[in-house]
């Protein structure tokens, strides 16, 4: 076993180099000894060997060519499948270890599963490269988490200021616009900052009722005076995170009550337990060659869906988006028939 392990260690270039190098002159061996074998048995017993010509005149090249070409592909063939177990072993099954790990951590920059090493030494150094990089990304967040604080307390503070000294102006009419511009910027400041948190994939998962999740979204808009409707199962658990998805879905909804009189949010379980929201308007929709574009975090779908009253900053299909992909699901645009959009959001059955 020792010995098993040090072999393992070893480099691919090495390990293929060494099973080429037993292998090639063991097959040699095996066929060079057939033949001499062939050759020792004919010479002493001439009367087989010339029952064996006279095979061969009558067309019989079994013992003569066949054999040895038989016993040659044998051995490439189990030259083959030991290169073929190899590779399985010593290579693919360390190398799917570390692509799970990095898939992981891709999801959830928290997650601390522990990269094996095993394998070649060059699995062992893309295992050390990974850790590496994981912990550079964390110090990265990091740091990015203490400066989006600070920003956060240095613009509200000024901003706070304004806001109570703008209260006092005697003139009404210059006391509301300024109040409303600051309202304004103090949404974009916490728009902003909210995309740029790392809150999305820190948010633990839990066991959610979709069903409740959607139909509360609806009543809060309805609430405010929009037409928004659920259709789908009145119960469906599923793993994820709750305030992002939440947050994601909101977005959604609220883009698409900007732009049409109607909105319906849909949900849809496939056999496989994936989930499908849609969330479709009947408003003028987007085009093909914008569709894209409008996830772009600061771009406005207010012009793709010829809106002449711009709202909003063009944070909400992007911190969307975000949101789906950090569930391992897909958003896309589609069209709806006879006018409209419907925004679908794909989730898998499991998420990490």
């Amino acid at each position: 076993m020792r010995l098993l392990s040090r072999l393992a260690s070893l480099s691919i270039a090495t390990q293929i180099t060494g099973i080429v190098a037993v292998s090639v002159p063991l097959g040699v061996a095996l066929v060079m000894s057939g033949l001499y074998f062939f050759a020792d048995g004919a010479r002493h017993n001439p009367s087989t060997a010339a029952a064996r010509i006279a095979e061969t005149s009558t067309g019989g090249l079994w013992h003569l060519i066949l054999a040895p070409t038989v016993l040659t592909v044998s051995i490439v063939l189990v030259f083959v499948t030991l290169l073929s177990v190899y590779a399985v072993r010593w290579i693919i099954a360390p190398l799917s270890e570390v692509a799970a790990a990095a898939h992981s951590f891709g999801r959830s920059p928290d997650d601390d599963r522990a990269v094996s090493r095993s394998g070649p030494r060059e699995i062992a150094q893309v295992a050390d490269a990974l850790d590496d990089m994981r912990t550079r990304i964390r110090a990265l967040i990091d740091d990015r988490t203490r400066m989006l604080a600070a920003v956060s307390h240095d613009l509200r503070t000024p901003l706070t200021r304004l806001r109570l000294r703008a209260e006092r102006i005697a003139d009404e009419q210059l006391r509301e616009s300024m109040l409303n511009e600051i309202t304004r910027i103090t949404r974009m400041i916490d728009e902003t900052l909210d995309y740029l948190r790392e809150d999305v994939r820190s948010e633990g998962m839990s066991r959610i009722d979709l069903p409740s999740v959607l139909q509360t979204i609806c009543a809060e808009f309805a609430d405010v005076g929009h037409a928004v409707a659920y259709q789908g199962p009145a119960r469906l658990t599923w793993t994820g995170r709750p305030a992002a998805l939440r947050r994601a879905i909101a977005n959604v909804v609220e883009n698409a009550v900007k732009h049409g009189s109607a909105v319906t949010v849909a949900l849809h379980s496939e056999d496989d337990g994936a989930v499908e929201i849609e969330v479709a308007d009947d408003g003028p929709g987007i085009p093909a060659a914008m569709r894209e574009k409008v996830f772009d975090p600061f771009f406005k779908g207010d012009n793709a869906r010829g809106s002449a009253k711009p709202s909003g900053f063009g944070l909400g299909l992007s911190i969307a988006r975000d949101v789906v992909a950090s569930h391992g699901g897909t958003i896309e645009l589609l069209d709806r028939q006879p006018c409209g959009l419907i925004v679908r959001l794909s989730l898998p059955c499991e998420t990490f």
